[in-house]
């Protein structure tokens, strides 16, 4: 999973999380200081790594054109986050239904103020 705020999403995560904004990676934080057009593809691997959960605002342009948006979190408070909602990508076609499916599974076990939005279908 590439992300950009890295806190609770790796924290006892055995998974690899990519860190776009650079808190826990400084080659990320070079990267994103860089300004380079498409320095987020020079991070992320769509083979290793088949999702993204983004604030769309904070990348812009720089996020591949390659990445498929499959979905939303979003939450009624943002007491502690950057933004009230996170975009969910899948960062290649061939993993589209494979994203899609998580969030759609996931979206099946929150509740109260968390809200999840599939746009694609598996």
């Amino acid at each position: 999973m590439a992300v950009n705020d890295i806190g609770e999403v790796s924290y006892n995560n055995p998974f690899e999380v990519v860190d776009l904004w650079g808190l826990g990676s400084n080659d990320a934080l070079r990267a994103r200081l860089s300004a380079m057009p498409h320095w987020i593809a020079g991070l992320v691997d769509p083979n290793a790594v088949p999702a993204a959960m983004i604030y769309t605002d904070w990348f812009g342009k720089a996020i591949p054109a390659t990445w498929v948006k499959v979905g939303t979190i979003s939450v009624n408070t943002i007491a502690g986050l950057g933004e009230a909602q996170v975009d969910v990508f899948s960062t290649s076609r061939a993993s589209v239904p494979r994203v899609t499916r998580a969030l759609t599974l996931f979206r099946s076990h929150v509740g109260g103020q968390t809200h999840v939005t599939v746009k694609q279908k598996s």
